[in-house]
C-alpha cells in the first residue's frame, strides 16, 4: 500500500507463516476484494511481483497453492491446482480428510446417504485428487471405507458380490430392520402391509444382495438373519415341494 518501500530485513524469519497469512488476506480480501479460489484459478505467475510480495512467494517455495493455503486453510486445500508430495499422503489423517472434503464439502453428499449417490474416479480427478486415488486406493469403495470406518461397506456404495458372505448378509439384514425402526416380530405384518418388499432392499442399496444372494426371496433373507424365528408361510407363497 506504499507505506514502506521495502519489507524490513528478515521480516519473515520470525512468525513468517502468520505474517504472510495476514498480508495475503489483506491483499486478496480488502485491497483486491477478490476470492482466494479466483486468485488460484487465474494462475498468474506475476501476481506476487505485481503486488510487491515476491518475498512471500519465495518463502513458500514459489507455490501459489501454499501461499493461499496458509492464508485460507479452510478454503484452499493443499491439492487445489497443486500436487501434494507423497509424504503428505502417507499420513492417514490427511488422506481421510481429503476424501471427506470431496464428499461433504465439494459434492455436498451426506455420508449417511452415499448408497444413494454415484461417486467415481472422475470426481477425484476433477478435484485435484487423482494422485491420491491412483497411489493409495484405485477403488472408490476403499477410499470411502478408510475415510468413514464407522459405516458399513454397503452404506458407502456398491460392494462386490463376493463380499456377501452369510455373516455380512446377516449384518445387512439386521441393519435394514434397524434403519426402518421395525421390531423383528412385526416383519410378517410389514410384508402384508407392503412396507417390506424388494424395494425395501433396493432403496437402501442392497439390490444385489436381495436379488443374487437370496434370489428375490424375502423369507430366505429373514430366515438367515433370524433363524428359527419364522415359518415359510408367514412370508408369502410356499412351493408345493415344501
Amino acid at each position: 500500500v506504499g507505506i514502506e518501500q521495502h519489507f524490513p530485513e528478515n521480516f519473515l524469519k520470525k512468525n513468517g507463516r502468520k505474517k504472510a497469512a495476514i498480508i495475503v488476506r489483506c491483499l486478496v480480501g480488502d485491497i483486491l476484494v477478490s476470492h482466494p479460489q479466483k486468485i488460484l484459478s487465474e494462475n498468474d505467475e506475476f501476481f506476487f511481483l505485481r503486488h510487491k510480495i515476491q518475498n512471500i512467494y519465495r518463502f513458500f517455495n514459489y507455490s501459489m497453492n501454499r501461499v493461499l493455503n496458509n492464508a485460507y486453510p479452510d478454503i484452499i486445500m493443499p491439492w487445489d491446482m497443486s500436487r501434494s508430495d507423497n509424504a503428505y499422503w502417507e499420513n492417514k489423517g490427511n488422506r481421510c480428510g481429503a476424501v471427506q472434503w470431496l464428499v461433504e464439502d465439494k459434492l455436498k453428499y451426506h455420508p449417511s446417504f452415499l448408497y444413494k449417490k454415484t461417486l467415481s474416479k472422475k470426481h477425484f480427478t476433477q478435484n485435484g485428487l487423482s494422485y491420491l486415488f491412483n497411489q493409495y486406493y484405485n477403488s472408490v469403495s476403499k477410499a470411502l471405507q478408510e475415510a468413514y470406518p464407522d459405516y458399513h461397506p454397503w452404506e458407502l456404495g456398491k460392494v462386490q458380490f463376493e463380499f456377501w458372505t452369510d455373516e455380512n448378509a446377516i449384518k445387512a439384514i439386521h441393519w435394514v430392520v434397524d434403519k426402518k425402526e421395525w421390531q423383528v416380530e412385526e416383519l410378517p405384518q410389514k410384508l402384508v402391509s407392503g412396507e417390506l418388499n424388494r424395494k425395501t432392499f433396493s432403496e437402501l442399496g442392497l439390490a444385489t444382495l436381495f436379488e443374487k444372494k437370496f434370489a428375490k426371496n424375502i423369507y430366505r433373507a429373514i430366515s438367515l438373519a433370524y433363524p428359527n424365528k419364522f415359518k415359510p408361510w408367514e412370508f408369502g407363497k410356499v412351493p408345493s415341494i415344501y
